[in-house]
């Protein structure tokens, strides 16, 4: 969980502004940590469960925007390109 709350704060820079560019490896890494983090928030804040994980996750996460957190994404290098490329053809 410390992880989470350390990494959300580098997320959060790296991803200020729209449709950033990454590669494949930061990309799967931070859909992987999107997926943990909704799982978790599933357990620990809508289904209310009590475990250690959960009380790690109200410490570390529990102030946190889930609307922020849930949605990090960026865009595959390569592909925002292309998107620009086809965006200058149609003017």
């Amino acid at each position: 969980m410390h992880d989470f709350s350390s990494d959300y704060e580098s997320y959060k820079m790296d991803l200020a502004h729209p449709n950033v560019s990454c590669n494949a490896n930061y990309k799967n890494y931070l859909d992987n940590y999107v997926e943990k983090y909704k799982s978790v928030y599933s357990n620990c804040k809508i289904e209310q469960k009590k475990d250690k994980h959960c009380e790690e996750f109200h410490k570390f996460l529990g102030d946190k925007n889930y609307g922020e957190l849930s949605i990090l994404s960026c865009v595959l290098e390569g592909i925002s390109r292309r998107i620009e490329l086809l965006s200058d053809k149609g003017n």
